[in-house]
């Protein structure tokens, strides 16, 4: 099957819900690792004081996988409660399917969601890694319909969608927390608008499986807790789907979902892009932005000492004669060696965009978020700015043979060769049997 051909199938069964991949699921199709050393799934579940919750989730997850080949890493940062201590009773009654990771306080240099995350991908021996959280929000029901999904489609990832037909978000708590989540989700895909995270309903999803081996010598270096979007960036997966599951209320705890976590996934974004794109370019961009800053400035404070009232039209022209002076610069300097095409057109309109974008940004953090102007202004600014570049880069000065290629190959490249030791094969699923492994490390 083509690239093209594998994609599309892949988008078309995207909007089914998730009971129809396999009505119901059968396990026997889930196949494990040809001589069976290997479980087929690992599941990566980051603990935080969750003593009360986690034992009966073990359970449920186990339950839930009954006769798949599976391991489960539990990567525990605890320092407050027996969180540790229930986790290796469970261990010593399950054995190897159950990997225990204690990071205790100064154990580590940044002790994160995200980079317990990373640890448990590291630690994990499965063909697939499933992440996921342990406060019951995320059903492991559906990590089966996730399975099917990545071996009948072969797709290197699997996210959990709250937004396609047959999924929901009735977890988020409140009005504001749903706005917001749409919002970033919105913002993101149009980051990323010429890879294939455009298609993604969910990019920031906390709940994913992808092929173990698409991270293989792939450095991740996650900001805040979103480790999705680091996992699809980096490892340049080319072919993506989605299952619709319920983001469910929370069984305990607190939700992670805070002021200062919204701005490290803005933060996180501006990364990703920086890295995808060039620190050299952006640079050179960011500093024609500030002598648009100027004309704009310049032009306005000019058209209101002639006698014109500033806030009416002279705004707008003051705003689109900077626009003009940002694109000739970042045409014949920023995007020199592609200034051939270079459409003015698609310039302003990325432009506005953004534009759009910033402000949204900039009221949601103010009101929902009770930031202070100052910070929700900046914010917005900053996302604004990365939004515009990526679009710019990707898109308005790109030349239409490559967007061709973006269309027919995301990433506009051949698929990356496997070995048959990372595919799946059509034997019985296996159970894993061999040494245990416990304990922190």
């Amino acid at each position: 099957m083509s690239a093209t051909a594998q994609q599309e199938e892949l988008d078309e069964r995207r909007g089914e819900p998730a009971a129809s991949w396999t009505a119901p699921v059968q396990l026997r199709q889930l196949t494990a690792h040809p001589d069976g050393s290997r479980p087929l799934v690992s599941v990566v579940i980051p603990t935080r004081h969750e003593a009360a919750t986690i034992d009966p989730f073990v359970h449920r997850v186990l339950d839930a996988l009954d006769g798949v080949a599976c391991e489960l890493i539990v990567v525990d940062d605890s320092d407050r409660d027996n969180t540790v201590e229930v986790l290796l009773r469970l261990q010593e009654q399950l054995g190897e399917r159950l990997v225990v990771v204690h990071r205790p306080r100064g154990s580590v240099a940044n002790r994160t969601l995200g980079t317990a995350v990373v640890t448990g991908i590291r630690a994990a021996r499965g063909v697939y890694v499933c992440v996921m959280d342990a406060d019951g929000q995320h059903p492991p029901e559906a990590i089966p319909h996730m399975l099917v999904a990545a071996q009948q489609g072969e797709a290197d990832y699997v996210g959990g969608s709250r937004y396609l037909p047959g999924g929901s978000a009735q977890g988020l708590d409140g009005v504001s927390r749903k706005i917001i989540s749409r919002g970033l989700a919105l913002v993101t895909r149009l980051a990323f608008v010429a890879t294939p995270v455009r298609t993604v309903t969910d990019p920031l999803s906390g709940f994913f499986l992808f092929r173990r081996a698409l991270v293989d010598g792939v450095e991740l270096k996650p900001v805040g807790w979103k480790i999705s979007l680091e996992v699809l960036v980096r490892s340049h997966a080319r072919y993506l789907t989605e299952v619709p599951y319920t983001f469910a209320q929370r069984a305990d705890g607190d939700s992670k979902a805070t002021l200062q976590q919204g701005l490290l996934v803005l933060q996180h974004l501006l990364v990703l892009l920086l890295t995808a794109t060039g620190l050299g370019r952006f640079a050179t961009f960011a500093l024609v932005g500030l002598t648009g800053v100027g004309v704009n400035t310049g032009i306005l404070l000019g058209l209101q000492a002639a006698g014109f009232d500033a806030l009416t039209w002279p705004i707008w022209v003051a705003a689109e004669l900077a626009i003009l002076w940002n694109y000739t610069l970042n045409k014949h300097v920023t995007w020199r060696d592609r200034r051939r095409y270079g459409r003015w057109w698609l310039y302003n309109a990325a432009a506005l965009g953004a534009s759009v974008v910033a402000i949204q940004i900039t009221m949601l953090l103010a009101t929902a978020g009770h930031a202070a102007l100052w910070l929700a202004s900046l914010a917005g600014i900053a996302v604004g700015m990365g939004l515009n570049y990526a679009i710019l880069d990707r898109v308005v000065f790109a030349s239409m043979a490559r967007l061709s290629i973006l269309r027919t190959s995301p990433l506009g490249r051949s698929p990356r060769a496997e070995s048959s030791a990372d595919r799946p094969s059509a034997n019985p699923v296996a159970r894993p049997t061999g040494r245990v492994r416990s304990g922190a490390r």
